[in-house]
């Protein structure tokens, strides 16, 4: 598992590191036991982003 994420944002990141680790590793878990089918890839790579004024984009 991977984190991608903003140079300027190492310092937030770092504080809280070890619970989007565990935040995403336990969602990824919950996946696999309610759908009975285990994750098919061989990584797992997420990305923070600051926050988006539009809240979103499609």
């Amino acid at each position: 598992m991977r984190l991608l994420h903003r140079e300027t944002d190492e310092e937030k990141v770092a504080r809280n590191r070890e619970a989007l680790f565990d935040l995403h590793a336990a969602a990824l878990a919950w996946l696999e036991e309610y759908t009975g089918i285990p994750y098919p890839f061989g990584k797992f790579d997420f990305v923070a982003i600051p926050s988006f004024q539009y809240n979103g984009m499609e």
